[in-house]
């Protein structure tokens, strides 16, 4: 549910609201609040092409834009190939930014923080704008299925979407994302972020907790791609927030709920020790 004024123009999170993290998996949400946000006057980043270069390994796809599979090579750098796709792809620091000393968690995953207080909302418009696009969280492992068997992604039919994307990065683990260009010619390449570098707290009214779930209250609600569980996700979520979420109760269930939330919030080791 987006309430009136929870959400700016680009349709992030403003402070002083509520934001839901809704992770279908595990059939809960870490439900925070944001205080304030970083930099928020310089929130785009023209990055440039994306991070590609003449040995950068793609695959081929078989029948797609005319193209027999195998293993194609860009000529130049920032292209995608003829009939290719690549998965895994991380964005380091722009060469462009001013780095104070050292980038604190390295320079090869610009959303990655090990902060339990920050919270990176991302979109991202690709060049040309009808390339393939999606997310494994953790890189590598497919997050878009079809009645549980059949995995998407780009390299598949279905599983992706066109020239956009828009997530939340939690800290403590890398998102891996995946282009296709499925024409019969190679494209050079631009990424285009906006972002909100939100720095939230976890909700501890357990109350308003069961109200943000269930849209009684108003609050950006942001679904991650996250369908199939895996421990690298649980060990991050324990890691920032101390649990793996709010489980999601019925409407008529409020006291169970409100109960339920009341044991995570006060037996939480992260709100109990003050770092949430």
């Amino acid at each position: 549910m987006v309430g009136y004024g929870v959400v700016d123009e680009w349709g992030f999170t403003q402070p002083n609201n509520y934001v839901q993290l809704f992770m279908p998996a595990y059939m809960s949400s870490i439900v925070l609040y944001v205080k304030y946000r970083h930099n928020p006057e310089w929130d785009l980043i023209n990055y440039g092409p994306m991070p590609f270069t003449t040995s950068t390994a793609y695959n081929g796809y078989n029948g797609v834009g005319g193209g027999a599979g195998g293993s194609p090579t860009a000529t130049v750098s920032g292209e995608i190939p003829a009939a290719a796709w690549i998965k895994q792809v991380q964005f380091s620091v722009p060469s462009t930014f001013y780095v104070q000393g050292t980038f604190p968690y390295g320079n090869t995953d610009i959303w990655y923080t090990q902060n339990n207080s920050r919270l990176f909302e991302v979109k991202q418009w690709t060049s040309p704008s009808w390339l393939r696009v999606a997310c494994d969280v953790p890189t590598g492992q497919v997050q878009e299925t079809f009645q549980d068997t059949v995995a998407g992604g780009v390299d598949q039919d279905f599983g992706w979407k066109t020239g956009r994307y828009y997530t939340a990065h939690i800290p403590y683990i890398h998102y891996g994302y995946g282009y296709g260009n499925d024409t019969n010619a190679p494209v050079y390449t631009g990424m285009t972020f906006r972002y909100a570098e939100q720095e939230v707290s976890l909700c501890k009214d357990p109350t308003l907790v069961y109200q943000i779930i269930n849209g009684l209250y108003p609050a950006n609600t942001i679904e991650l791609p996250i369908v199939t569980k895996q421990t690298q996700i649980d060990t991050a979520l324990n890691q920032a927030y101390g649990f793996t979420g709010f489980p999601i109760y019925p409407k008529n269930q409020q006291a169970a709920a409100i109960a339920a939330y009341q044991g995570l919030i006060s037996t939480n080791p992260k709100v109990v020790q003050g770092l949430i």
